[in-house]
């Protein structure tokens, strides 16, 4: 019974298309959905695309939910990365998984459709590739740091500016503005230096 809690039938609410995690090839799209197995972390498809089905000689599940099952492995093809399995046989709780493409989720990148990076009237970059946005979020946050950091720069500068003025300022006045080393370097003994 807890197996069968595990499978869900019902397909996502938006549309979803599948990509291999290594080369993002479409493996399918949630229009042909057969099942999703949280134990497992599949996602199964009565159909899919641009994969190769190792149908040489079946394997065996030795543990888990699966157990006993014979399978085929199933692999990308474009970057011959497992993707997912093919069951021949299984458990009666896992009856919707047998002969579906069951693509492990681990493996899997997914796009659902509708959600866009880039809008109308919205430049694309230079380099043609569209940023994510987090990398958009990071790179406003350099900006904005940069920007803070100009401003230190330039309170710095005017602090320096203004310390200067002070110090050539006070100049006339007799207070010594060698710094520590210039009453260090006085032949003078500390007693008898008189101020002004």
């Amino acid at each position: 019974m807890a197996e069968e809690a595990q499978l869900r039938t019902q397909p996502p609410s938006s549309a979803v298309v599948f990509q291999c995690l290594g080369c993002a090839a479409v493996l399918g799209d949630s229009s042909a959905f057969a099942c999703s197995h949280a134990g497992l972390r599949t996602i199964s498809l009565r159909a899919a695309s641009h994969v190769r089905v190792l149908d040489d000689e079946p394997e065996t599940s030795k543990e888990g939910v699966d157990a006993g099952s014979t399978f085929f492995a199933v692999k990308c093809s474009g970057c011959d990365a497992q993707v997912g399995k093919v069951y021949l046989t299984t458990p009666r709780a896992l009856d919707l998984m047998r002969d579906a493409f069951s693509l492990d989720s681990d493996r899997l990148k997914n796009y659902v459709l509708g959600e866009h990076e880039l809008t109308l009237g919205e430049d694309l970059p230079e380099n043609g590739q569209v940023e994510t946005r987090e990398e958009h979020q990071i790179e406003e946050r350099m900006a904005q740091v940069e920007e803070q950091l100009l401003k230190v720069e330039n309170l710095l500068l005017l602090y320096n500016e203004r310390l200067e003025r002070l110090e050539e300022e006070t100049t006339g006045t007799g207070v010594d503005h060698r710094g520590v080393e210039g009453l260090y370097a006085s032949t003078k003994p500390a007693s008898k230096r008189v101020k002004k």
